[in-house]
């Protein structure tokens, strides 16, 4: 929106985390997700998989950012 808020809401299984909520919890409603984007980007897709989320993020000048969690077995 015009005042910079971005939210995004998910709901699901998230045993990866790949809410992105910090936690395991099965989610049953739609919740907001905790995603903080660096200052003039938006959303501009989600994409969602058993064990991940990725969100690509771009601003006005067409930099482009991507976000991501879920399961991580390369730690």
């Amino acid at each position: 929106n015009s005042q910079g808020e971005h939210k995004l809401y998910g709901c699901g299984h998230n045993y990866y985390g790949q809410l992105g909520l910090g936690d395991r919890r099965k989610i049953e409603q739609f919740e907001e997700l905790p995603i903080v984007l660096a200052e003039g980007y938006q959303i501009e897709r989600v994409e969602c998989g058993d064990d991940h989320t990725i969100v690509t993020a771009k601003n006005a000048e067409g930099g482009q950012k991507l976000y991501g969690c879920g399961w991580n077995i390369n730690v």
